[in-house]
């Protein structure tokens, strides 16, 4: 099987041979992203991706990766460097969904091994809990949560861009009961907004 991409959004003297040895220890792929654009494209072809993005300061770190956790609510993403500040942590852990904020390699390589390796396997476990399409909308091993067969239903109307309104027409409830089975489909997925589900909805192929 061949290497999985990680996506790397960094000055080019960042990836020194160490990262490199790490990456390849942990069969990825790298695949650098000079602009904020480059990466978002490399992302729409390679969905779920890890990311390792350089910051030199707080605010454009916090752009970029709400930016990619609007394209993508499954991709993990791993700040690298320019983050001391524990509220400014705060912004990019809990404020913007990053998995984590590491020193930069060579020093840090050690915590952004480690990073790495809980980041890939946390999203395997998501990747675990739901079925692809057309599987029964309970898994057999009981391995958490999944959506039911109303729910998929609904998710795929939404996913032809139609509004709870008219979801509700298509299904016979009401736009409040639409509202609130998105609303369990969100906790089941562990998103927070409409894009987000269909980001993961479609990794998963679930739509």
């Amino acid at each position: 099987m061949p290497p999985e991409p990680c996506l790397i959004h960094a000055p080019a003297p960042a990836c020194c041979d160490e990262l490199a040895a790490l990456l390849a220890y942990l069969e990825l792929e790298p695949r650098l992203a000079s602009t904020a654009g480059e990466l978002l494209s490399a992302l729409a072809r390679e969905p779920g991706s890890l990311v390792l993005l350089w910051a030199e300061a707080v605010l454009p770190a916090a752009t970029i990766v709400a930016a990619i956790r609007e394209q993508d609510a499954l991709s993990p993403i791993i700040v690298v460097g320019g983050v001391e500040a524990p509220d400014d942590r705060l912004v990019l852990l809990r404020g913007c969904q990053a998995w984590d904020v590491v020193p930069p390699p060579p020093d840090g390589l050690a915590a952004l091994s480690v990073a790495a390796r809980a980041a890939l396997r946390h999203r395997s476990r998501v990747l675990g809990r739901f079925p692809v399409a057309g599987a029964p909308a309970v898994l057999p091993d009981g391995g958490g949560p999944s959506l039911t067969a109303r729910e998929l239903e609904l998710l795929r109307w939404v996913a032809e861009g139609l509004g709870n309104r008219e979801v509700g027409r298509r299904l016979s409830i009401s736009e409040h009961t639409v509202r609130n089975g998105l609303a369990r489909i969100y906790n089941k997925l562990g998103v927070q907004s409409r894009t987000q589900a269909l980001a993961v909805a479609r990794r998963l192929r679930l739509v």
